[in-house]
């Protein structure tokens, strides 16, 4: 009889463990599990990417290109679901929108003039490995953005990559829950 109660406990746990989990993706909550936010759980809404401004917090896939695959191979990016490719989505802030102005040095970036906090590159990883050549600067073209994170000077982001298509963002992203 013990056994029995025993396994109908742990059975009812992991039934409330997975509804919650369902529960909580179906409400749009998505766990940052990346180092270019605070790590922690955040709500994300869908939304037209054109209508994306500058300084919004968004839910971002990276794009099966070389550059993305190499960093993915290298361990910048984790492996996941929700992106073509088996990436796991990342949280970052879109700096610069289409019809903005860029400048890419290796000292950090600067946007209409202003200078990005966190956003001076690295020349190679902590591995010695050389990173990408610095992205072209100037303006924003139409259905661009530029993806930084002014919190982790670390970040793996279009610093490294430029500017991304404004499709490959999936949501804006609002912190519910962050370990800061």
């Amino acid at each position: 009889m013990k056994i029995t109660a025993f396994r109908l406990s742990v059975g009812l746990v992991a039934a409330l463990t997975v509804g919650g989990l369902v529960a909580g993706h179906s409400l749009g909550l998505r766990w940052n599990k990346t180092e270019s936010l605070p790590p922690g759980v955040y709500q994300v809404t869908e939304t037209d990417p054109a209508t994306i401004q500058r300084g919004s917090m968004v839910m971002a896939c990276p794009e099966q290109s070389p550059v993305q695959l190499d960093a993915r191979e290298r361990g910048y990016l984790p492996f996941g679901f929700g992106c073509p490719g088996g990436f796991a989505p990342l949280f970052k802030i879109a700096m610069a929108v289409p019809g903005d102005v860029v400048e890419a040095t290796p000292a950090g970036i600067t946007i209409n003039g202003n200078p990005v906090a966190n956003s001076s590159r690295l020349e190679a990883d902590s591995e010695g490995r050389a990173l990408p050549p610095l992205p072209a600067s100037g303006t924003v073209p139409p259905g661009m953005v530029w993806l930084l994170s002014d919190y982790a000077p670390r970040s793996w982001d279009s610093r490294y990559f430029g500017p991304v298509p404004l499709d490959t963002v999936q949501g804006l992203a609002r912190p519910v829950w962050t370990a800061e």
